[in-house]
């Protein structure tokens, strides 16, 4: 796809592929120039994909001149501004007459990712000809001519083909905005055509952080302190480890259907390949077939580390092969045969598949009754929206490396939840947890999917390192990421209204659906409660949540998990509810709002007149009143986030005597999120030193053990707060040493302490008891 003759052989052999190259050379009618063994030819590039090019290459492409009579326009619709193909692509080149300008003397339009049969719009070209364009009877004309002859099909992974279709036709008509003299096309339209390109300016941003010098390094503006090294590429990830002598690779080997029993696996043809060392299934398995065990807190039920029987969903992991290489682990996984015998009952893919044909699979989670009903109902509105799954986009993808050693095995992971983590290996491999060294260096992103999809592949891979006695290392691939791995859970959400004419809630039922996956194992639920009002007034609320199975990989938490979808769906509804009495949506809220939660409404007024919304909401309406297709918003949202209390996080401070630096060993892991940066600060503030004197290291479950998983945005608080602790009890175990010294450097202060005997290692362990629930509110107001 990087060069041209390159990009063409692409569409050659996919010919719905939507190659922007392809498309401007036809337009322009370009000629390829091919070479074989025999003499060499010339073919338009719509022709190159009926030629046999056997034995054959593109040498060079002819552009023909084009006089001052055509005009040409194209446009590229995709998803983002880089790095994207199109979803829908179009250009057009029009030869006008010299003397009648509008007067359209040949055409060629060409429009692509459609299908792989579409490429030129043949039946409007020749209605074109010799037609006045820039009239609305001809626009009509071809429009529906043009909506006769496109061939749209079903792509994979694209837009759907209404949508597509809709969009050529767009792009049409937009073309001929952009083509027709300015002083005829009326002012209302002008605005479609429009090259954001040339007029939006460039993105610009400020943010604007208070800051106390009295008690710096704390809230002091500094770089992170891996930042360096991060940039650099020097920060070591799991996968950074060098490899070890006999070091071995795994992959998965997934169900190819989604419901159904396993008959027989067999792996002949995958062993038969030199290199590929092993296959491993349940039975292999010394321990229990499960990585997530029950004894850690809020892990309800078990899920197989391998699938013993029953298929639950398509890529269930049904074993893992073990080779030499990662690229040859990958490729012999797909090669191991696999017999079921398949349950021929459709499965149940979504909210609404399970809703509708098997209510059995709903269970309802929490009622909370409403404690009031108002009586001024004018509008009752009603409807249903959906959030859907979203894949977790880490730079690095699941990884573990395990090694063997002396006294058992030491192992590498990229996790969040590090005691989860160590006791599946513990359960998995029937070994206890002392023989079980676990480091996490950092993880390259998480967002909450290593939480406990991180102990899948951890757990295989120990596997590997026990049965083999050999390091092993897994990389799961983003595809095989994507495939294994539950994502973020899809919800559906019902509602019924009743309102005022000012938009103040008479009466609300809210029901919540969210789907878990084949088990609820990591339910987003208990997130879902004390969000779902935001900062609204839930007096006239009642809501339903319920939890949903359906035949889908076991889905898990994913950024900011439940208190996203609930204010996300709350918020909607007052945007529905500003919509239909026809109201200002900030005015809607504030006569909804929950009168306690004073600090937002203050944040709501300072917002509205440094933002200066009434002046922008006026020229909104005025720019919206003279434009037909280019549009202005203007926005708000309003946020009250309660802060969940977590469980038990240990902080280990150790002080060495020499130079009296301190080492800080803590729970919580370096994810992007800054924690080290922040427990450096906290605890160089508390001792009064300088913070090249502090230095965090990587959490293990010998320094750090028991530790609940870091999420939730309140880990870097706690973890601040047990570092805090460590300081307080180490000073005051120098405060009688101090009382002896003529105001001691802290050099020397250590180093008495030390020769009389002062332990310098403190360590606290955080629990619920020292955390206070609190909220935390936002406003934002976007154009």
């Amino acid at each position: 796809i990087g060069t041209v003759a390159g990009n063409l052989m692409t569409k050659y052999r996919l010919h719905a592929f939507s190659s922007d190259i392809f498309l401007l050379l036809e337009t322009i009618g370009a000629m390829l120039v091919i070479v074989g063994k025999g003499q060499s030819i010339e073919v338009t590039p719509e022709q190159l994909l009926s030629l046999d090019m056997t034995g054959r290459v593109i040498t060079h492409v002819k552009i023909p001149p084009r006089s001052h009579r055509y005009q040409f326009v194209s446009f590229k619709i995709m998803p983002r501004a880089q790095n994207a193909h199109a979803q829908v692509n179009a250009a057009f080149l029009y030869e006008f007459d010299e003397h009648q300008k509008d007067v359209v003397l040949s055409a060629r339009i060409v429009i692509g990712g459609l299908s792989g049969k579409f490429v030129h719009a043949t039946e409007t070209e020749k209605f074109l000809h010799m037609k006045k364009i820039f009239t609305n009877e001809v626009l009509q004309q071809a429009l529906k001519i043009l909506e006769g002859e496109l061939i749209v099909e079903e792509i994979a992974g694209e837009m759907k083909p209404a949508y597509r279709k809709k969009c050529a036709l767009g792009l049409f008509y937009k073309g001929l905005l952009v083509l027709i003299p300015k002083q005829r096309l009326k002012p209302w339209y002008r605005s479609g055509a429009r090259d954001f390109r040339k007029t939006r300016p460039l993105s610009k941003g400020s943010e604007v952080y208070d800051t106390n010098p009295i008690i710096w390094p704390v809230n002091e503006p500094m770089p992170k302190v891996e930042a360096l090294v991060q940039c650099a590429g020097e920060a070591q990830y799991c996968n950074d480890l060098p490899t070890q002598p006999k070091e071995v690779f795994c992959a998965f080997v997934t169900s190819d259907v989604g419901t159904g029993e396993i008959e027989s696996i067999d792996a002949t043809p995958a062993l038969k390949i030199p290199g590929v060392l092993a296959f491993f299934s349940a039975k292999d398995i010394p321990g229990k077939n499960s990585f997530l065990s029950q004894r850690v807190p809020a892990q309800l039920f078990p899920e197989e580390v391998f699938v013993e029987k029953t298929i639950k969903y398509y890529d269930q992991p049904i074993g893992l092969i073990v080779a030499e290489t990662e690229k040859l682990a990958n490729r012999a996984a797909l090669l191991v045969k696999v017999n079921y015998k398949i349950d021929k009952k459709k499965p149940i893919l979504t909210i609404k598949d399970a809703r509708e044909r098997e209510p059995s699979r709903v269970s309802l989670f929490l009622i909370y009754p409403a404690r009031d009903r108002g009586l001024n109902v004018q509008r009752v509105l009603k409807g249903t929206d959906e959030i859907y799954a979203q894949c977790a986009y880490y730079m690095e993808s699941q990884t573990s490396v395990s090694r063997p050693s002396e006294d058992g095995i030491d192992v590498y992971a990229s996790t969040q939840f590090l005691d989860s983590y160590h006791i599946a290996l513990s359960e998995v491999l029937n070994i206890p947890q002392n023989r079980i060294n676990i480091t996490v260096p950092r993880c390259g992103g998480a967002y909450g999917m290593k939480i406990t999809r991180a102990n899948h592949s951890g757990a295989a891979c120990a596997l590997v390192t026990h049965l083999m006695d050999r390091p092993c290392r897994f990389v799961m691939s983003m595809q095989s990421d994507f495939r294994v791995t539950g994502k973020r859970l899809p919800c559906t959400r019902d509602f019924e209204v009743g309102v005022s004419s000012s938009g103040e809630i008479q009466y609300l039922e809210y029901h919540l659906y969210s789907d878990n996956g084949y088990v609820v194992s990591d339910p987003i639920s208990p997130l879902q409660l004390a969000p779902i009002r935001n900062c609204y007034d839930n007096r006239r609320w009642q809501y339903k949540i319920f939890n949903v199975i359906t035949d889908t990989a076991s889905n898990t938490y994913l950024r900011s998990p439940g208190s996203l979808e609930a204010i996300s769906m709350t918020e909607q509804i007052m945007e529905r509810i500003s919509y239909e009495i026809e109201r200002d949506p900030v005015q809607v809220r504030l006569n909804n709002i929950e009168p306690a939660y004073v600090e937002v409404q203050e944040m709501v007024q300072t917002l509205l007149r440094d933002g200066e919304y009434n002046k922008r909401k006026e020229e909104v309406d005025n720019y919206n009143k003279v434009n037909r297709w280019k549009k202005r918003g203007l926005r708000v949202a309003f946020m009250n986030w309660p802060v969940p209390i977590l469980l038990d996080y240990h902080v280990l401070l150790s002080v060495y005597h020499g130079d009296a630096t301190v080492v800080i060993h803590h729970g919580g892991i370096e994810m992007g999120q800054g924690i080290n940066t922040k427990v450096i600060q906290a605890v160089a503030y508390t001792l009064k030193i300088p913070i090249e004197k502090v230095k965090c290291k990587p959490p293990t479950t010998s320094t750090t053990p028991n530790v609940f998983t870091t999420g939730s945005s309140r880990t870097t608080q706690t973890v601040c707060f047990g570092a805090i602790k460590c300081c307080q009890i180490l000073l005051d175990r120098l405060s009688a040493v101090r009382d002896t010294l003529n105001e001691p450097t802290w050099e020397v202060l250590i180093e008495v302490a030390f020769n009389r005997g002062i332990n310098l290692q403190t360590s606290y362990r955080v629990t619920a008891n020292d955390q206070l629930p609190y909220r935390s509110g936002g406003v934002a107001l976007t154009e």
